[in-house]
């Protein structure tokens, strides 16, 4: 599990149809973001960010420690 998704699931979202809706994206996007074929520019990097609780930073992090506040 990606920090992403752990974060996620802590506001309800799940799947990738869950977290595009949480983020106001469509799941295309969502799922390319988690492909890697596309990468969040700053502007949805931060309201990601927002729209889990998390300074932007988290959202970058390798480990998959998922619990910050």
């Amino acid at each position: 599990m990606s920090v992403h998704d752990a974060l996620a699931a802590r506001k309800g979202a799940y799947n990738v149809k869950d977290q595009a809706a949480l983020h106001g994206i469509h799941r295309s996007t969502m799922f390319r973001l988690r492909s890697g074929e596309r990468v969040a520019s700053l502007e949805l990097a931060m309201k990601m960010a927002a729209d889990l609780d998390v300074p932007v930073e988290v959202l970058f992090e390798r480990t998959r420690v998922a619990v910050h506040k």
